[in-house]
């Protein structure tokens, strides 16, 4: 799908489905001394935890913490990022412009690339605690939620496995 008439200062010119996804080694050296936490999330989450491939990826998920979001942006200066507002739409995000809580996703390439690199997962945080978009019950420490499998900081295979389950949660 390619939007018409779109330019990259507003809307992406990069059809959703042309993907060349970076590598875990690439996001690695990318956030390298990042003043903020990043994680590796999805499927390389799942892989690294278990410690061997089990499937080709179509993209590369990589996990912020929502009130880090303009760290990770200015971060990734030299590159083009896309608000998912709403959800299944693409907009620009503006330089300095706080998402809230009604976007959790930003598709990001390089400028000199045609094609996704890369998702930015946004997870919502409440002071030190990591708070799920599915219930505000399931939460933990922030610190909890980075668990480093082969010296690379991954998302806790626990809670991956239950945003891959891909389940409605509900907790009375």
């Amino acid at each position: 799908m390619r939007l018409a008439g779109a330019d990259y200062m507003t809307h992406p010119t990069i059809p959703l489905d042309r993907w060349q996804p970076l590598t875990v080694k690439e996001v690695c050296d990318l956030f390298d001394g990042a003043p903020f936490q990043w994680t590796v999330a999805g499927g390389y989450a799942i892989e690294l935890f278990i410690g061997k491939s089990i499937r080709g990826h179509a993209d590369t998920d990589v996990l912020i913490f929502r009130d880090e979001q303009l760290k990770a942006q200015t971060w990734l200066k030299d590159w083009r990022l896309y608000a998912a507002d709403p959800p299944g739409t693409l907009r620009l995000w503006h330089v300095g412009e706080y998402l809230p809580a009604s976007i959790n996703d930003v598709w990001i390439h390089h400028k000199t690339v045609d094609a996704w690199q890369m998702q930015f997962m946004i997870s919502e945080v409440e002071g030190e605690e990591w708070v799920s978009k599915r219930s505000p019950l399931i939460r933990g420490k922030r610190d909890d939620l980075i668990i480093h499998y082969q010296g690379i900081p991954c998302i806790g295979a626990e809670v991956q496995l239950l945003y891959k389950a891909n389940i409605a949660v509900t907790i009375s």
